[in-house]
């Protein structure tokens, strides 16, 4: 019988690992090493590498998505300015990982660290195409509700906002230590509840202006 207790301990163990040194620093035979299973016990429950390394992006990722849809979803039809329209917007994109971040919740910040290599160089033969296509879907769905706001003739300007945005976010989400060291430890790398509201500051006044041009 398959056990779950076993696979959410390579589950976990692989998360932190990968965060650590990325998808191509970290071999099977070191995951189950730090998990204490079996080798063999990556093939039983994933087959191969690359599927573990999909699983771990896709079950918080399934959270994330929902969370964005929902708050995107909530938004009111009419009453709103532009500039209070882009806030909640961007708000519904950046704030469900951020608060994540900021209870705490284990494993959250290891799979930011995970995404934040994903999205720059560590995508993987056999891409799983189920998680990207979620992803991809929750994006346009996001671009499609920027451009309403937008005075261009294309959704060009929407597409670029959109990824200034996130790759914004995220950069600001990983805990790389670099703003604890500018500032001689006046200022934190992982103080969330800041770096969330500057971030936001920050990327709505950026699409505000790529979108509208004010």
């Amino acid at each position: 019988m398959k056990s779950p207790t076993v696979k959410l301990k390579i589950i976990d163990t692989a998360e932190r690992l990968f965060a650590q040194k990325g998808y191509h620093g970290i071999s099977v035979r070191d995951i189950t090493k730090a998990a204490d299973v079996r080798l063999a016990s990556v093939n039983y429950y994933f087959k191969t590498k690359e599927r573990l390394y999909h699983e771990i992006l896709e079950r918080r990722a399934k959270i994330i998505i929902k969370d964005r849809r929902d708050r995107l979803a909530s938004m009111p039809e009419s009453g709103l300015n532009p500039t209070q329209a882009i806030r909640q917007i961007c708000s519904a994109i950046i704030s469900p990982l951020f608060e994540k971040l900021i209870s705490n919740e284990p494993g959250w910040r290891s799979y930011v660290a995970v995404v934040a290599k994903f999205t720059s160089s560590e995508i993987t033969p056999g891409e799983d195409p189920s998680t990207l296509n979620a992803l991809n879907e929750v994006s346009l769905e996001f671009i499609s509700a920027l451009n309403k706001f937008s005075i261009h003739p294309t959704d060009q300007q929407a597409h670029m906002a959109y990824q200034m945005l996130t790759g914004t976010a995220l950069y600001a989400m990983v805990n790389n230590g670099r703003l604890s060291h500018l500032s001689d430890g006046e200022y934190r790398s992982d103080d969330y509840p800041a770096i969330l509201e500057t971030t936001l500051e920050f990327t709505v006044a950026g699409v505000e202006k790529l979108l509208t041009g004010q």
